[in-house]
Formats: C-alpha cells, structure tokens, sequence
C-alpha cells in the first residue's frame, strides 16, 4: 500500500467512548466527563451499536433519572449510525466527520457483524495527516 493513503486502524483510540444499554445516565454522564467526550456510543451486550447520546442530553438528564438506565431516554433522534472500518481510508473517515461536523466516528469490526471496537478522532487523524483534509 503507498504510504501516503493511511487506513483507520492506524488511528484507532483505545478510549471506552461506549456504554451497555443497561448502564445508567449518571455512569454515563461521569464518563463522558472522564474522556471529555461531546457524544457515546451505547452498545448492546455484543457490542453492536443501538445509538449514541450527547453530553448536553446527558447533562439534562442526570439529576432526576440519573439511577435509570441510558436505554430509557434514547429515542430516534439519538441514533445517528454514521461509522467506518478499520480498513478504510483515513481520508474517507476525516471527509464523513469534516461532512457531518462531528469529531469522532465509531469503529466497527465489519460490514455485517457491526461489532463496535473504538473510535477514529478527527483531531488525531487530521495530525497524523493534515494535507488529507
């Protein structure tokens, strides 16, 4: 491969950026504060991906359903499955987040598993390469 044309797993963070459905709002909201994170992705128990929620949300959220769990405020609106693969390009992932206006796109493992396995960050990949965008 030409080493001008980098892939996601080159850029894939290690950060737990998701959540089960069954963990409540309030761990939810004390992560995403953790890794000062704008959005997670929430997961079923195989990982694959049932949506994601804001921190804004979160926030409105924690004080009086703060010992529910996140699956219970979830709605259409949260589901936003915009992801990438390891395989893909980087400047194919950093084009859909640049798109989007987002600054992380969820990894999956495939096209038909869907299994999540971390997220691509626009700020680090746009480091790695910056004349790609």
């Amino acid at each position: 491969m030409n080493k001008n044309y980098k892939v996601v797993k080159d850029c894939i963070e290690d950060v737990p950026a998701f959540v089960y459905q069954s963990d409540t709002i309030r761990e939810t909201f004390e992560k995403i504060k953790k890794y000062k994170l704008t959005n997670l992705i929430i997961v079923d128990k195989n990982k694959k991906i049932q949506g994601n929620i804001s921190r804004t949300e979160l926030k409105k959220n924690v004080k009086f359903m703060g010992e529910s769990p996140i699956s219970s405020i979830l709605s259409e609106r949260n589901f936003k499955k915009i992801t990438t693969f390891p395989t893909s390009f980087l400047s194919d992932a950093l084009h859909v987040m640049k798109l989007f206006g987002i600054n992380f796109l969820p990894v999956c493992n495939d096209h038909l598993e869907q299994q999540f396995i971390g997220i691509v960050k626009f700020r680090d990949c746009e480091n790695l390469h910056p004349g790609i965008v």
